[in-house]
């Protein structure tokens, strides 16, 4: 696994990393403190993008879930992302699935950027949402 902050992903560790992804089909990165798993499938043809961005304590609160159910986008639209939950471990995940026949080494950088920085976007929303199910209890 190699380790990044997003800021310090540069030229020549993005063509690194892009290189033992064609040659293994598979790597993780961290990005932000927050791993990203990268996966090429389909034969070479397609690539897959996860990450947690929501991980609840036993539980996914109401209103995270009617969150992750209105299908919003973030950003400008150059990459569409989807959410899917994971019942058994109590998590929200963010992917994109595109083609590899339009990645080079620059736009494998910028999607991983892009990737990332609206994974960090659904985190901060996820977490607003969660906290409005919190109960409040007085104290005496």
């Amino acid at each position: 696994m190699l380790i990044f902050g997003v800021d310090m992903l540069l030229d020549q560790e993005a063509q690194r990393l892009f290189s033992e992804l064609v040659k293994y089909d598979y790597t993780q990165i961290k990005l932000s403190g927050e791993i990203v798993s990268v996966r090429i499938f389909d034969n070479g043809g397609k690539i897959l993008l996860s990450t947690t961005v929501y991980t609840g304590n036993r539980f996914i609160p109401n209103s995270v879930r009617q969150c992750v159910s209105q299908r919003l986008q973030i950003g400008e639209g150059s990459i569409r992302t989807f959410l899917k939950i994971d019942e058994k471990e109590f998590k929200i995940w963010l992917h994109f699935l595109g083609v590899t026949s339009v990645l080079d080494c620059v736009k494998f950088k910028n999607l991983l950027e892009e990737f990332n920085w609206i994974a960090e976007e659904w985190r901060e929303i996820l977490e607003e949402h969660g906290k409005r199910d919190l109960i409040h209890v007085p104290r005496n």
